[in-house]
């Protein structure tokens, strides 16, 4: 004999799927307001791009697509000046390292430069590319 298949009822179907969005859009703004900042770093938070503090090793609140946080990484840097690491291979490069004396001689040299970020406002904000011209003041001196 005929069986009854029932239909579902769309205005069901329609609530449980706005449910399932707006339940979907209240985990995202609740995880979005909670961020972690490791030992190694320093977090600086803006809020419409001004600097409304910084941040160092924990757990904080941030308000969601207000606040942005920009993490720093507070740990000793370095680069290589007159050579490059490929593959675990030292490479020269010749374009880097040479500098010229005061009684016009070249030099090739190769050295390496450490650095420690002391302030993550300076760093992120005071200039567009920190490394290079860190690596400038060194060639220049």
């Amino acid at each position: 004999m005929g069986r009854r298949i029932k239909k579902p009822d769309p205005s069901r179907i329609l609530k449980a799927v706005l449910t399932a969005v707006a339940v979907l859009f209240a985990a995202g703004i609740v995880f979005g307001c909670f961020y972690r900042v490791n030992e190694q770093q320093n977090a600086v938070v803006t809020q419409f791009g001004k600097i409304v503090r910084t941040d160092t090793a924990g757990l904080y609140f941030k308000l969601p697509y207000i606040q942005q946080v920009h993490l720093v990484d507070m740990t000793t840097h370095g680069t290589g000046i007159g050579y490059y690491v490929e593959n675990g291979q030292n490479i020269t490069d010749t374009t880097d390292g040479i500098m010229i004396t005061s009684d016009f001689n070249l030099l090739d040299i190769d050295f390496y430069l450490e650095y420690k970020v002391n302030d993550p406002v300076a760093y992120l904000y005071y200039s567009d590319e920190p490394e290079q011209i860190l690596r400038n003041i060194a060639l220049a001196s």
